[in-house]
């Protein structure tokens, strides 16, 4: 199940649920600290991916970059 989707901007959640997610955020840190995601799939521009990747596995969760 898809529990969120992150964006620069806040997107309308009608196209986020579309896509299968149940909700939005516009700060990743918010999405790391969710307990209810286990996984981050980062696909951010290469130059943010080791910030979120680092702080994702301090977090425990499962990283896809």
């Amino acid at each position: 199940m898809l529990k969120a989707i992150c964006a620069r901007k806040l997107i309308r959640p009608a196209p986020s649920r579309k896509l299968g997610y149940e909700s939005v955020e516009t700060d990743w840190r918010k999405l790391v600290e969710r307990k209810d995601v286990d996984a981050i799939d980062i696909c951010s521009p290469n130059n943010t991916h080791m910030e979120i990747a680092v702080a994702a596995a301090r977090a425990g969760k499962m990283v896809f970059v």
